[in-house]
């Protein structure tokens, strides 16, 4: 049997997918593992006059889009992949011929989350900061690790909610992302050590006498090298108010191989244990940019970010990597782009 892929999607409660399905010209989608909300965006006709005439359309109207692939590895292979709950920014209605462009993020529109306010934190955890911005908001919040940073004062001036956890999250080596109304953070150094869930091959190394169709195969691909990386170590100092002293933590990458160290001054941390903990995940920032790759393959629903996979037949740059982001697109191919970073020990 021929092997299709196909969209449904439910527009603010009611299912459409039947209305629309003659007239969806392109679609995307953008799951991104940290700092940048997913996002979807689909173009349309409009020769039935629906979005002219019949449905009211507003900014932050609520959109789902659901991917179906049928018969797609093989016979009777059914998948879906509910790409999440998403806001529409402002819609495009255009002619001729009646064109809708549709683009809509994570994040909620009405809520508070851009507002700049100012605030200030004592002897506080990461996970309870974020439960008070999820409840000040209205939302829910899932919290996936064993290692958060501990703050001894924190203040925030203007800044807003999104952004300033945002940071926190990235500075600590956390994944932070927005998904169903749900604050969402994960331990991003705990989540790259997790077992690789599937496999990608340079098409050329297949071992033989193996069918292709058994693997997901590469369709181009793009490795790139950070110029300031692979560190060996990062030391942190802060030196406090009055005669308190300097406060001083270092963390060195195991087995490491030279003495190539990333200096932190005057970044406030709480004490040793905090500048040490501090140290580690600023390690963690540099040294993933080393080495990055970029692929291009068959949609499949499968590829997620936040998740881990297994290059084979890459020569030297075959190994784990780390999946940063998957750009599902559909037009009339399903295809997927692949960001990763390749996985190393911390």
């Amino acid at each position: 049997m021929a092997r299709t892929s196909s969209l449904g999607v439910q527009f603010k409660g009611v299912n459409i997918t039947k209305d629309i399905q003659t007239e969806m010209e392109s679609f995307s989608y953008n799951d991104n593992a940290t700092g940048t909300a997913d996002d979807i965006s689909m173009v349309l006709s409009d020769r039935k006059r629906h979005w002219l005439d019949d449905w009211e359309i507003n900014q932050g109207d609520e959109i789902i889009a659901i991917i179906y692939t049928q018969n797609w590895r093989h016979d009777g292979d059914f998948r879906e992949k509910n790409c999440g709950r998403h806001y529409l920014d402002v819609p495009r209605l255009s002619g001729y011929p009646r064109k809708v462009n549709l683009k809509a993020s994570s994040i909620p529109i009405n809520h508070n989350l851009k507002t700049p306010i100012t605030q200030v934190w004592a002897d506080i955890r990461l996970d309870n900061i974020a439960n008070d911005i999820a409840w000040r908001n209205g939302m829910r919040l899932f919290v996936d690790s064993r290692d958060l940073r501990h703050y001894g004062t924190l203040k925030r001036e203007r800044t807003s909610d999104l952004n300033f956890l945002e940071e926190l999250c990235r500075e600590s080596g956390h994944g932070f992302k927005i998904r169903n109304n749900t604050i969402i953070i994960y331990d991003l150094i705990e989540y790259m050590k997790r077992p690789a869930v599937l496999e990608i091959w340079d098409g050329a190394k297949i071992p033989a006498p193996n069918s292709p169709q058994n693997y997901n195969i590469a369709e181009d691909y793009d490795f790139s090298f950070g110029d300031d990386t692979n560190y060996d170590a990062v030391n942190v100092s802060y030196r406090g108010s009055g005669n308190s002293g300097t406060i001083r933590g270092q963390f060195i990458r195991p087995n490491n191989n030279g003495w190539k160290v990333y200096e932190m001054e005057d970044v406030y941390v709480s004490s040793v244990a905090d500048a040490n903990y501090l140290a580690r995940r600023k390690l963690f920032q540099l040294n993933k940019e080393a080495v990055r790759c970029s692929i291009t393959i068959m949609g499949d629903t499968d590829y997620a970010a936040a998740t881990c996979v297994d290059l084979k037949g890459f020569g030297q740059y075959s190994g784990k990597y780390f999946v940063e982001r998957v750009y599902h697109s559909k037009s009339p191919e399903y295809k997927c782009e692949l960001e990763m970073f390749r996985t190393f020990e911390i």
